[in-house]
């Protein structure tokens, strides 16, 4: 008829399946896009020469790609809780035809590695030291250490915090400070002669750990005069490989009172 645009039906068709490809493309990379996330690399990853992460989840794992200034050092980092009665979590390094696989409780200060060649290495925590359960542990570890290392240290980013401190402690290490916020939310100042109490923290790193640590003390501290303590002192560490797998201490006096 006149005044109507006749449009063939194979164009019909074409159209229509360049929109449904479209669509289809469009929804594709959505679901990628959210299904791989980028994450910002931490200092102590930085430090270990990681550059970048993709992150995925599969099943009750947690998926970290990175890449790292050393090409042949790129991998894949899974973290999965096991859920076991000490609350483990696996940590899985891969490589191309290579793994190394840790399961780390930092409840308990718990740590065993198995190498690439399937051998196991385990220790234990008892007073600030790392205790190998076999004598052959120590070579192990040794000879995995730059991949341990490298493995805390991601870990460090997606860890769950540490125990948070309130924001109104203000006392630093090596300081003693006479005025607090009392447990009304009130500033006061206290005599700082209270008792001394002991915080304890495992980390992947050594500031997680005393940062832990300062957190469980803190929270001892609290009494009816004051949040938090009054004085710490420096923050005592023992680590299974350099500043990485720590058990860390710290002391921390509480308010006496009558405060004013």
């Amino acid at each position: 008829m006149k005044g109507k645009l006749f449009i063939p039906p194979k164009l019909v068709v074409l159209i229509i399946s360049g929109v449904l490809f479209l669509i289809v493309g469009l929804v594709f990379t959505d679901v990628v896009a959210r299904a791989q996330q980028s994450f910002p690399v931490g200092s102590e990853a930085t430090k270990m020469g990681v550059t970048a992460y993709k992150v995925k989840h599969e099943d009750s794992s947690l998926v970290v790609s990175f890449t790292h200034v050393n090409k042949t050092r790129d991998g894949q980092l899974l973290i999965q809780e096991l859920g076991d009665e000490n609350d483990s979590v696996l940590l899985e390094l891969r490589r191309e035809n290579w793994k190394l696989s840790i399961i780390w409780n930092s409840d308990i200060g718990d740590f065993k590695v198995t190498d690439a060649k399937g051998r196991l290495a385990h220790f234990v925590s008892k007073d600030l030291e790392w205790i190998p359960e076999t004598p052959n542990d120590q070579q192990v570890l040794n000879e995995s250490s730059e991949d341990i290392k490298l493995i805390a240290a991601i870990f460090s980013d997606f860890a769950p915090d540490t125990q948070p401190q309130s924001s109104d402690i203000t006392t630093v290490q090596g300081q003693s400070n006479e005025t607090c916020v009392s447990t009304d939310g009130i500033e006061v100042s206290c005599p700082c002669t209270g008792v001394w109490n002991r915080g304890d923290c495992f980390g992947e790193s050594r500031s997680r750990a005393c940062a832990c640590a300062t957190g469980d003390v803190n929270s001892q501290c609290w009494n009816t005069w004051c949040i938090g303590c009054c004085e710490l002192r420096t923050c005592d560490c023992g680590c299974l490989i350099e500043d990485y797998f720590c058990s860390c201490g710290i002391d921390g006096r509480e308010c006496g009172g009558p405060c004013q």
